[in-house]
């Protein structure tokens, strides 16, 4: 009871009605929470959006800085009553945001003379760090402990527990601090311009060898992470899949055996089993991985993004009727959770292409589920999806392709006639690499039916020596981002073929 009463005692000091919680509904009227509220409700985006709401102003001025600044600190008191039983709030947050409070009132106390409150805190802090294998937490409350128990209340008994234990923290510390610092490195590799060349995979492959011997040493939730997210990256960039499914498949053993929820992190792993099954041809064990998957992120904005994906893999093993329940499931999610504009591109490109199939007769929704569609515009879909003006990986290359078949499907050869030199120039700057060796061949495909005035039989003529150079690199093998292959160019091509007869 000492310590609630010190708690008490110290809260009431310090003025708690003076207290203002922004975005509660009893918060009174003020200049800021129009500001926090004008946030909120997309009204205000940048500074020339405040002050024209707030002030009626085109420029700052002192009164508006100070209101920022305001805003800003208050902001930040409001982020210790976060609801942390919030659904969507992982175990693993939530529990690291306790243990971060726990922290903060632990020096907090300590600042006002409470320290055996404080010491209380500690230990129910390092409790949850033991649990849930948070290092840094841990590091921090057994350091406070130690001191204490070796100075200021000496007890030597407690005073080697927790020395015992800050020496063990420190060391997992170093691991997942040599961890972090590689991995950070290697996606610094991976995001550069140029594909990995040899010189990047060997750097990756001995900071997969360092990580692995941190692992032994140190057997973290986090090192550990590290470490297979390094050797997984390493296969990949190896385009080495079987190795791929193997590393995943013992990361996803490994983080089952916590005794906490790791579905956050399994899900990291069970997109690259994913991939890694479909590029070996093991499509029987990906239907699981999108279950697990599409549970794990409900009420989340990635639950579209798993959708997308999942349509994505019924395109590439032609399994189209089957991508409907995904689409409907999808249209419904973006009425409930508003997604990321990044998402709604790609969510709109797969849609594009699921119109198309139905152009074709390949899917063919029922009378309810249509009305359930929203109707396809092409041109409201192009323009809505702007080309990246920094082409990267061929970002642009569904998005072009998909343009020109529904001019073909319409028979509107002339706009493709006019849109012939821009794919020419487009593949010639844009598709010159290993990476785009299947759209670069397609694209030219394509391109020979204005060249054959659309006729079928020399189209199939003058496409073959491109179809061949197609077929020599299955997209299975290819080292494309599948991406940017919605459905297998061999199949777009035979339905191209089809509409030229």
């Amino acid at each position: 009871m000492d310590e609630i009463v010190d708690l008490v005692n110290l809260v009431s000091k310090k003025r708690t009605n003076k207290l203002e919680i922004l975005g509660d509904p009893k918060s009174k009227n003020s200049k800021i929470q129009e500001f926090y509220n004008g946030i909120n409700e997309g009204k205000i985006k940048s500074d020339s959006d405040a002050l024209k709401l707030l002030y009626g102003l085109d420029t700052p001025n002192q009164k508006y800085s100070k209101l920022k600044n305001r805003l800003e600190d208050k902001l930040v008191n409001t982020l210790f009553f976060l609801d942390l039983e919030d659904q969507n709030t992982s175990e693993l947050r939530k529990y690291y945001s306790i243990g971060c409070k726990l922290w903060a009132a632990t020096r907090l106390l300590l600042a006002r003379t409470k320290g055996n409150t404080a010491i209380k805190l500690s230990k129910k802090g390092i409790r949850i760090a033991e649990r849930y294998e948070f290092t840094d937490l841990g590091l921090l409350f057994s350091r406070h402990l130690r001191i204490y128990y070796g100075s200021n209340n000496f007890n030597k008994k407690q005073f080697e527990k927790y020395n015992q234990m800050f020496f063990k923290y420190f060391g997992q510390f170093e691991s997942e601090s040599i961890a972090e610092g590689l991995y950070g490195e290697i996606i610094s590799l991976n995001n550069k311009q140029n594909k990995s060349n040899e010189n990047d995979i060997k750097i990756i492959k001995d900071y997969a060898d360092i990580l692995f011997k941190e692992k032994l040493k140190n057997d973290t939730y986090r090192t550990s992470m590290f470490y297979f997210m390094t050797a997984a990256t390493l296969f990949e960039n190896q385009n080495d899949y079987n190795s791929l499914a193997k590393i995943t498949e013992e990361a996803l053993e490994y983080f089952s055996r916590k005794s906490f929820d790791t579905s956050a992190v399994r899900s990291l792993f069970l997109k690259r089993l994913q991939t890694a099954y479909l590029r070996i041809g093991n499509s029987q064990s990906i239907e699981s991985i999108f279950r697990e998957r599409l549970k794990t992120y409900e009420n989340s904005d990635l639950y579209l993004q798993v959708l997308i994906e999942q349509i994505h893999y019924y395109f590439l093993v032609k399994k189209y009727p089957e991508s409907k329940e995904a689409l409907l499931k999808g249209y419904f999610q973006l009425k409930a959770i508003p997604a990321r504009e990044d998402l709604k591109q790609q969510w709109s490109i797969n849609e594009a292409y699921f119109n198309f199939l139905i152009q074709l007769g390949k899917i063919n929704p029922t009378e309810e589920e249509l009305e359930l569609i929203p109707k396809f515009r092409l041109y409201k879909f192009l323009n809505n999806i702007p080309l990246y003006s920094k082409e990267k990986s061929g970002r642009n290359i569904p998005i072009l392709i998909i343009h020109v078949l529904f001019l073909l499907q319409m028979r509107k050869y002339n706009q493709i006639i006019d849109r012939t030199e821009a794919l020419n120039q487009y593949a010639y700057r844009y598709l010159r690499k290993d990476d785009t060796f299947r759209s670069n061949a397609f694209i030219k495909m394509l391109l020979c039916a204005p060249k054959a005035d659309f006729n079928r039989i020399r189209t199939e003529r003058y496409a073959q020596k491109y179809k061949d150079k197609l077929i020599s690199m299955p997209w299975e093998k290819s080292t494309s981002l599948l991406e940017v292959e919605i459905i297998p160019y061999e199949d777009l091509w035979e339905f191209v073929l089809e509409l030229l007869d």
